[in-house]
């Protein structure tokens, strides 16, 4: 799968920390404030300094930082989704948790019909480093 690393290569394992204005953008952005073209540039940048950061640490296998995906990783997932319904949250305040975050109900057989996002930020991350990716 990957070639050419050291027999213990270096990589990063979840998501890389977001810099603090990306989560501003991304909260202007869902007021409607910013438009999408606002939030792809900062989301852009934020991959940009997270890859950055990672080769002048010498890290091995490079990430573009999870930057888009608002909430944990497999959050972001469901809306690219059809057959989910959103559900009520059961709890909207006090320390956030999972039970703070949407819930869905399965109507009819799962789909992505225009995929999960996945493939647009691998081609963007590829073109910002030579050295290996994972997503």
């Amino acid at each position: 799968m990957y070639e050419n690393l050291p027999v213990i290569p270096t990589s990063v394992i979840g998501s890389y920390s977001q810099p603090g204005w990306l989560h501003l953008v991304q909260k202007a952005a869902a007021a409607g404030e910013f438009g999408e073209a606002d939030l792809k540039e900062a989301e852009d940048d934020a991959v940009d300094v997270a890859v950055r950061d990672q080769e002048d640490a010498d890290v091995d296998i490079i990430t573009d930082g999870e930057m888009r995906r608002v909430g944990f990783f497999t959050a972001e997932f469901y809306h690219h989704m059809t057959g989910l319904d959103t559900r009520e949250q059961s709890r909207k305040s006090g320390v956030g948790g999972h039970d703070q975050r949407e819930k869905y109900l399965a109507l009819e057989p799962l789909g992505a019909p225009n995929g999960l996002g996945l493939m647009e930020e691998y081609e963007y991350v590829r073109k910002r480093t030579n050295r290996q990716i994972k997503m």
